[in-house]
């Protein structure tokens, strides 16, 4: 498991030093610097990938994009040296790059031996995209990526994933297996956690091998009523098809795989989020880490919900809170208790409906 990460002159960063647990929330207003965490962790495994990690930083690829070395280096940084230190299960190692302003290329010191993180490295990876793909016509189609269990950033291969794979099965003990479906496959299990988003939904899917393509169709039942006819994707909104990839995600990964997951509440009415933030916590009792960035109180809740009723152990659970003081980012981390209690509200963390309500409960202005 990964258990910390530290950051020095990356981004906003001056100097990061963020614990990690089995469940890490990373919440704050838009630009803290949220979203670098997850890139600082995409950085490293791009760049490991491509067996480049004892030479340059790959600053631009599959998993990320964020430009030249000027563009990720501190911009008060008094010495022109990127660090990350990855921690995971009590071994830590370090990777220092230094700014080649005539390259505009970030180049690796070597100060120590790697220790590669099997969770960073590995196969049993899953990184989501805020930006997913939504409603298409069709889907592409990859063999490599879905037998590396690979759904694609963007949620792009998950059609294909779940015609290929989706017949595979979950444990009986699982946490992740829904109540209301009998059958332990994972295409019967997705569209059982669909349902809570969208009641009575059911996913089918076909592939036209030919070109490569896979495409999805919704239907629809309500109790007493029967099913209503195939609807294209493109038919029924986003919110199902932004939420799927994440279900899959959190259904398919093995205990210790790690999922990095960006805003699953996307396009979804909050009892979806809701349920979603429940799967994400059913996913991490059954073995899976989980580092989930997220705008949303319905996610934060109920995960202080599963820590109440006793599900989710409050051990497991971590927020971040990410604001600045000018240039630099700094974090505050409340700490929920047995009862999901938190110990500090900072202001601003998940605070504005308590704002609303004080101005409509506030008397009127003359």
């Amino acid at each position: 498991m990964l258990e910390r990460v530290e950051l020095s002159n990356f981004k906003c960063f001056e100097n990061l030093n963020l614990p990690l647990k089995k469940l890490t929330l990373l919440a704050g207003l838009n630009g803290m610097g949220k979203s670098s965490v997850i890139q600082a962790l995409l950085l490293i495994r791009q760049t490991a990938l491509a067996d480049s990690l004892h030479n340059t930083l790959l600053l631009d690829g599959d998993l990320v994009s964020l430009g030249t070395g000027r563009d990720v280096l501190f911009e008060n940084a008094e010495v022109d040296i990127i660090e990350f230190a990855i921690t995971e299960d009590l071994l830590r190692s370090e990777y220092s790059f230094e700014y080649d302003a005539l390259a505009d290329e970030l180049k690796r010191i070597i100060n120590s031996e790697d220790s590669h993180s099997s969770n960073l490295f590995g196969d049993d990876f899953i990184y989501l995209n805020a930006e997913r793909f939504g409603p298409r016509k069709t889907l592409p189609m990859d063999a490599a990526e879905i037998r590396r269990g690979n759904i694609g950033s963007q949620g792009e291969y998950v059609l294909h994933f779940l015609n290929e794979r989706g017949q595979e099965t979950l444990d009986e003990e699982d946490p992740r297996l829904h109540r209301s479906q009998s059958s332990r496959g994972v295409i019967e299990q997705a569209s059982a956690w669909l349902g809570e988003i969208s009641p009575g939904s059911e996913l089918q899917i076909d592939v036209v091998r030919a070109a490569d393509i896979a495409y999805a169709a919704f239907s629809f039942e309500q109790p007493g009523d029967v099913r209503s006819r195939a609807f294209r994707a493109t038919n029924v909104g986003f919110g199902l098809s932004y939420a799927l990839p994440v279900i899959v995600a959190c259904l398919t990964l093995s205990p210790g795989g790690l999922l990095l997951l960006e805003n699953p509440e996307a396009h979804m009415h909050p009892k979806g989020q809701a349920a979603l933030a429940r799967l994400v916590g059913c996913a991490v009792r059954a073995g899976v880490q989980v580092i989930v960035e997220t705008h949303s109180d319905h996610v934060m809740n109920s995960m202080r919900v599963q820590v109440r009723s006793g599900a989710l152990p409050a051990e497991m659970l971590q927020f971040h809170y990410f604001s600045r003081s000018g240039l630099r980012a700094q974090v505050l981390s409340p700490i929920v208790d047995t009862a999901g209690r938190l110990d500090q509200w900072p202001d601003g963390f998940f605070d504005q409906h308590e704002q609303t309500l004080i101005e409509l409960l506030s008397p009127p202005r003359p």
